[in-house]
């Protein structure tokens, strides 16, 4: 349980008019400007953490609560959900392997948009072109294995891209589509 108080907050605020144009929108007059909310502005968060683990199955759980007392200046997902099922064994007594899946979500919310020119992130404060997001899990899949003082790992992210999901990490930011990773990390100290 956390319980903040900010007062005198400083952000930047981001006004800007989207035209229509045909599918896709035309930013016109963006302005961006610092701000500072002159009153004070409570953050309350619940966090709840729970692991379970059944033999070889492991599960991860995270979920957080989060309320603003002004979206307006603090926007804040109402719900932030982690999850993480996997099956942990060895092959031969000595190959360390994780095989498994984790999720990721949160509730819609006006989050902060990114501004290029000043690589930051600014309250979308103009009423009629505000941009939701949220409301889409994101499902990686991945293995790893460990042995000795050697890690591979493979791993699949955004699984359940195209979809058809509105799956954006900030405002007209898509997250990156599926992509296969994979990789060796190499411990050189005993």
């Amino acid at each position: 349980v956390g319980y903040d108080m900010l007062k005198d907050y400083t952000y930047f605020g981001l006004q800007n008019d989207r035209v229509a144009s045909g599918n896709n929108y035309l930013v016109k007059n963006n302005q961006v400007n610092v701000r500072q909310h002159s009153g004070a502005i409570s953050l309350l968060t619940l966090q709840l953490q729970q692991d379970f683990k059944f033999g070889i199955i492991n599960w991860q759980n995270l979920i957080t609560y989060q309320k603003s007392s002004n979206d307006a200046v603090l926007p804040v997902p109402t719900l932030n959900a982690y999850s993480n099922l996997f099956i942990r064994f060895k092959i031969a007594r000595v190959l360390n392997c994780d095989l498994g899946i984790d999720v990721r979500y949160f509730t819609k919310y006006y989050a902060p948009e990114y501004i290029p020119g000043i690589g930051s992130f600014g309250i979308q404060e103009t009423q009629d072109s505000r941009t939701k997001i949220g409301n889409y899990p994101i499902l990686n899949a991945y293995a790893n294995f460990k042995l000795q003082h050697t890690r591979f790992f493979i791993m699949m992210s955004h699984v359940n891209s195209g979809d058809g999901g509105d799956y954006f990490f900030t405002p007209h930011y898509p997250l990156n589509q599926r992509i296969l990773r994979f990789g060796i990390s190499w411990d050189f100290f005993n």
